[in-house]
């Protein structure tokens, strides 16, 4: 496992928390390495994407596919107990090739947690998998009876630090870029004895059984429509949540971490919000051809509107926080955010714009 001297985490701590703050690739303590995001990746997948975080050799990069397959809903309700019109299931990888000193045991606990962290933020997007009460999940098929299958895979191909942020990035990009074949419902239709009574009128004591026919219907499976491998993108893209993860010094907080840094840091505290997409798309989108620097700050219009959604918050290393601080963090983190969404946003929209003029 990486490590550092307790010399050298004091260091680099006490550098970081002086007055005039000092990292070792120069940047402010919010600044992002550049940020190269990607999508439609993995060709065989029904939507995949890329992060790369950092340039030259002090870079992370993951890469995420999506894979829709069939579910029995009442098959899944005899293994869960609980019925749903959609699931998601997460799995991460984490290479060798980029730990290369964590055992076999280590990297299995760790693909393991990420693994968890993924699912547990994204599983609480309402609008990817709703209650099992509601039959218009997006990854419903027929209600209550078959459902897609949501499983997205990430490969950790390099971690030089904040590993979950482009975990988070990759995720959010093969989303973006996945496709939910359409379908089409196959009925059947067959009578239905249907019995009413009838007054006979006056003189009559009794009604009369009347028996007649109807013709019933109901869906009973499903077939791909011809144009299937077209698909249709999820609704409301531009408010899946992104993370953000807050290292946490004694009396200062930093952003995208190295991994140095990261050993430096007591506390982190990783933070998943969504934003309304009419929020993060009400002005007119930044055009971005290369990668992401900084997070651009969204429009004045647009920047502390009451529709941030707190999907899920993690806290990871050893010590406490106090509840007054953790508000603190809380406003700041949305902020920082609601940046990174609105330029991961910009630059999805206009790489699907390029896709679309290549047809």
């Amino acid at each position: 496992m990486f490590s550092i001297s307790k010399s050298e985490q004091s260091y680099i701590a006490t550098s970081l928390s002086s007055e005039k703050p000092l990292r070792a690739d120069g940047r402010d303590l919010l600044e992002y390495r550049p940020i190269h995001v990607e999508c439609g990746v993995a060709p065989l997948a029904n939507g995949s994407g890329r992060a790369i975080v950092g340039v030259g050799d002090d870079t992370t990069e993951v890469l995420v596919a999506g894979k829709l397959e069939v579910e029995d809903t009442e098959e899944e309700l005899q293994e869960s107990g609980e019925a749903t019109n959609g699931r998601l299931t997460c799995y991460v990888s984490c290479t060798s090739a980029a730990y290369p000193y964590h055992t076999n045991n280590q990297l299995e606990d760790l693909s393991s947690d990420l693994s968890s962290t993924l699912f547990q933020l994204l599983s609480s997007s309402a609008f990817l998998l709703p209650d099992t009460a509601s039959n218009n999940s997006q990854l419903s098929i027929i209600p209550q009876r078959k459902h897609w299958h949501l499983t997205l895979e990430a490969v950790i191909i390099c971690d030089s630090g904040n590993v979950v942020d482009a975990l988070f990035i990759a995720a959010r990009a093969a989303l973006w870029d996945l496709r939910i074949p359409k379908t089409r419902s196959l009925e059947y239709r067959g009578p239905q004895t249907q019995t009413m009574d009838i007054d006979q009128g006056p003189g009559h004591d009794a009604f009369k059984t009347v028996a007649g026919k109807k013709e019933s219907t109901h869906v009973i499976d499903f077939e791909l429509e011809d144009n299937w491998d077209d698909g249709v993108p999820l609704e409301d893209r531009e408010a899946l949540p992104v993370c953000v993860t807050l290292n946490l010094l004694p009396s200062k907080h930093f952003l995208d971490a190295s991994l140095q840094e990261e050993r430096s840091a007591p506390l982190k505290l990783h933070l998943a919000f969504s934003f309304t997409s009419s929020a993060l798309s009400s002005s007119k989108a930044q055009e971005m051809t290369g990668p992401m620097t900084r997070p651009p700050p969204p429009p004045d219009s647009i920047r502390n509107p009451p529709n941030a959604v707190l999907q899920g918050m993690r806290l990871s290393g050893s010590g406490d926080l106090p509840i007054g601080y953790i508000r603190s963090l809380l406003k700041d983190g949305e902020s920082y955010a609601r940046s990174l969404a609105y330029a991961l946003n910009s630059k999805l929209r206009e790489d699907d714009r390029k896709r679309a003029s290549e047809l």
